[in-house]
């Protein structure tokens, strides 16, 4: 008998490894290796907001409409996942695309932002209702360790979404082009 959970079946750890494999440059020679700007990017900057919240004893205040906000975010974006969803079984049935064509790699890249988005908004939102349920807060606001945590899950959800902004204009400019 188990008594720790196989965490597995959550699919978690694939969440997180399809959307870094998503972070790569391609050179001249047109092979795929890491972006060491984009991981700076995506975790140094929301790494040193976190670590800036806790150094100046920042607070965050009004948790409630926090929650409110980034819940319905999440919300969206769960709906957009299964628009992409959709958009790439439409694109894997057309005939006329190869599995490994370009339009087919962009929607995959995608998929996997937009259901690590969707990760990171489940967690912003599980923090915050914590918080608001647990009246974290109190008077003075959300301790900064919290608020630090919540400050940079925010500023990663934000770049992830400028990221699949970026990758819906690339996608659509393959389709319409």
């Amino acid at each position: 008998m188990r008594i720790i959970p196989d965490l597995g079946r959550l699919g978690l750890r694939y969440l997180v490894r399809d959307h870094l494999d998503t972070l790569y440059e391609i050179d001249r020679n047109d092979t795929h290796r890491k972006s060491r700007s984009d991981y700076l990017i995506f975790f140094g900057l929301p790494g040193i907001l976190f670590f800036a919240a806790i150094l100046f004893d920042w607070r965050l205040k009004g948790i409630e409409e926090l929650l409110g906000g980034v819940s319905i975010l999440t919300g969206l974006l769960f709906g957009l996942l299964i628009h992409v969803f959709s958009l790439g079984l439409k694109v894997a049935e057309d005939a006329r695309l190869s599995r490994r064509d370009r339009l087919s790699a962009l929607i995959e890249e995608l998929r996997a932002n937009v259901s690590y988005a969707c990760g990171v908004g489940l967690l912003l939102t599980a923090i915050l209702m914590v918080g608001a349920g647990f009246d974290l807060a109190g008077p003075k606001g959300l301790p900064p360790f919290l608020s630090g945590s919540v400050c940079a899950l925010f500023m990663h959800l934000v770049l992830t979404l400028l990221m699949v902004i970026k990758r819906v204009r690339t996608t659509y400019k393959l389709m319409v082009l």
